[in-house]
């Protein structure tokens, strides 16, 4: 598998206008004054972004699927069966079965990923006993490379969602009955091309799947819209000036509850908003959850005031009731937020988590997703995040992290200074 480009290059650096001119000139040229000759499926994470590829490339004429029988991906298929170029999301993509992929096959098309495919989670919608009794009754095996797989193809029940991913390999049975979600790694091998575009690769999931199968890819830079050979480094000229835009919270009170603890006793404690720590926080009553709360606010009223629109912030999930409060609840947005335009108008910002790459994952991706990795990973994230905010149009922002570990990965990527190994990476 030869054909992966990966685009790995800076927000708002010309990867999505790299992607419309080339699918402009490449779908209008014709062979022998018949059909164009390429064609194209972009997958975006939004609907609202698909529609900006529609309306970028006239030429194209693409279609984006319609429910046909209630299901989406029935009209995928359909478009398929017409050999049209196509504009979907992230998510319907990911729901390709084997039918897809024979309509697919040896068809000349060429994928384009606008940001990076979700290609591994653990899958937690069979527990322990599903497992057990669907082995028991012997309507799943597991096959030789510990993919779960469907035995009964008239079975009609409970499970009957389980099995199109059975079919098309995409569970894995892990270790203690954990079962590992996947991305069926022959889909890539379908397409003329595959172009991905994103940035700081090296910290992707993607990247690290990939390289769990022992695919290579060619890495390429963008700049005003044109192919670039990548080098590290090329981003240096932009992030001085997105330095003198960011303005970091430094106030060792609000930030104190996020420095390391030293070492008490026996093992290793906690770091500081990671999600053991808002666990062990919020299990044992700690004040730690309510002296964050009051932080917060004090950010917001204080450190940064404002009116309540312009505020945004985000902690894990299952800790948003409790750290929600007066002038700012209704600026939430999640961690994992990408690609949206939605919250471009921003400017105070509160960043409450500490990334980490699940264990579950790492071990799957056995070994690929390194402690620098953890790192490289935890900075995507955030950047991600940071970059639905008006910064994306060039606008300062300031910015409360009370995570030392985050707040100094923020700072040695703004000054060039970020202290990981990359040779490991590359």
């Amino acid at each position: 598998m030869k054909n992966i480009n990966v685009i790995n290059s800076i927000m708002g650096s010309g990867k999505s206008t790299f992607f419309i001119n080339k699918i402009n000139d490449e779908a209008s040229s014709t062979v022998f004054d018949s059909k164009p000759d390429k064609k194209f499926i972009v997958i975006t994470l939004l609907l609202d972004e698909s529609g900006r590829y529609v309306d970028a490339c006239p030429s194209a004429e693409f279609r984006s699927p319609k429910n046909i029988k209630g299901r989406k991906l029935f009209g995928l298929n359909h478009l398929l069966q017409a050999g049209e170029n196509i504009v979907t999301t992230h998510q319907l993509f990911k729901l390709m079965d084997r039918d897809t992929f024979d309509l697919i096959k040896g068809m000349g098309y060429t994928l384009v990923i606008d940001e990076v495919l979700d290609c591994v989670h653990q899958y937690v919608d069979l527990t322990k006993d599903d497992i057990k009794m669907l082995a028991d009754e012997g309507l799943t095996y597991i096959d030789d490379n510990k993919r779960i797989r469907w035995s009964e193809p008239k079975y009609k029940g409970k499970f009957e969602n389980i099995m199109p991913l059975c079919k098309n390999g995409n569970l894995i049975h892990g270790e203690k009955d954990i079962i590992i979600w996947e991305f069926p790694i022959d889909f890539f091998s379908l397409f003329d091309e595959v172009w991905i575009g994103t940035y700081l690769w090296h910290g992707s999931l993607m990247r690290s799947y990939l390289e769990s199968h022992k695919i290579d890819v060619y890495l390429h830079g963008v700049e005003g819209g044109n192919l670039i050979p990548y080098l590290r480094g090329n981003d240096r000229q932009t992030k001085e000036h997105l330095k003198s835009l960011i303005t970091i919270v430094d106030n060792k009170r609000l930030n104190a509850i996020g420095e390391f603890p030293p070492k008490v006793g026996k093992g290793r404690p906690r770091q500081p908003l990671s999600s053991g720590w808002f666990d062990a926080a919020a299990s044992n009553e700690s004040k730690d959850i309510k002296t964050l709360k009051k932080n917060l606010l004090s950010f917001f009223s204080y450190e940064a005031l404002g009116p309540a629109g312009d505020a945004m912030w985000t902690t894990l999930k299952k800790m948003q009731s409790r750290l929600a409060g007066k002038g700012y609840t209704r600026g939430f947005v999640p961690s994992n937020a990408k690609a949206t335009n939605e919250y471009r108008h921003k400017k105070r910002l509160a960043y409450m988590t500490n990334v980490y790459l699940s264990p579950i994952i790492k071990n799957h991706l056995n070994g690929k997703a390194t402690d620098n990795f953890d790192d490289l990973f935890a900075l995507s994230e955030m950047l991600q995040w940071i970059f639905r905010s008006q910064i994306r149009d060039g606008k300062p922002i300031a910015i409360y992290i009370p995570s030392a570990r985050m707040r100094r990965l923020l700072d040695q990527w703004l000054t060039n200074k970020l202290n990981i190994d990359m040779t490991s990476l590359l």
